[in-house]
């Protein structure tokens, strides 16, 4: 496969993962990542797909609306798949009481590692460079929309 056509198939994925965080389709969502996956995460723990699939979850239970959007800083082709710098912005709100909010903004930055399982691309291994979160003070209102959403 030509290295525009593996860019065009992992942006593909990209798409569908953005769309499953949205809609908070947890099934979905973790179908971008391998069975086998090692997820480093900023304090340079490692775990896997069952824990990953568990906090996210959770998360999901908690928020009432969600967003993603991911910028490529590289891209390099392996011998065993596809390697990406990306800079992940997400969006979160969480409600107490219908009409008390809570947001959330995050950013991560790191290397996420893509093999070619079975004509589907997955996310193999992800390791966090770094992570950001802000949250805003509860605010009482309309729920409030994300600044971004899917493509």
């Amino acid at each position: 496969m030509s290295d525009q056509l593996v860019e065009q198939a992992i942006a593909l994925a990209h798409a569908k993962a953005q769309q499953a965080y949205h809609n908070r389709d947890l099934g979905a969502y973790m179908d971008s990542f391998a069975m086998d996956l090692a997820y480093r995460q900023p304090d340079g723990s490692v775990i896997g797909r069952d824990r990953l699939s568990a906090d996210v979850a959770d998360q999901f239970k908690r928020m009432i609306a969600a967003a993603s959007v991911y910028k490529r800083e590289a891209i390099r082709t392996l011998a065993t798949g596809v390697e990406e710098d990306l800079v992940q912005q997400a969006w979160a709100c969480t409600t107490i009481f219908g009409c008390v909010h809570r947001t959330w903004h995050i950013e991560r930055r790191g290397t996420y590692t893509w093999s070619d399982g079975s004509g589907r691309w997955r996310i193999k291994s992800v390791n966090v460079r770094s992570e950001r979160v802000i949250s805003s003070s509860w605010f009482i209102g309309r729920t409030p929309q994300p600044p971004f959403g899917p493509a």
